[in-house]
């Protein structure tokens, strides 16, 4: 993480509304409310994740937008609501 990002710890639930592939980023609708976050494909950190899939991130601030990091579908993060 370089000074021009900040990462926040907490995580947050939400769902996969565009994949990933194959245009190496997508969106998670999070289950709060509010706008759809970017989530690159380097930042998934199981093999299969597909649209709909619920799943656990935490948020990086960085320079031009905010992303969803450290994704993790259900089987890995535990049962979710």
């Amino acid at each position: 993480m370089n000074r021009n990002e900040q990462k926040v710890a907490r995580t947050h639930r939400g769902t996969l509304a565009v994949s990933a592939e194959p245009d190496g980023y997508g969106f998670i609708e999070p289950a709060a409310g509010g706008g759809q976050l970017l989530v690159r494909q380097d930042s998934i950190e199981d093999d299969e994740l597909r649209v709909g899939d619920v799943v656990q991130y935490a948020v990086s601030t960085g320079s031009f937008a905010v992303e969803a990091v450290s994704v993790r579908t259900g089987h890995h993060a535990g049962r979710l609501p």
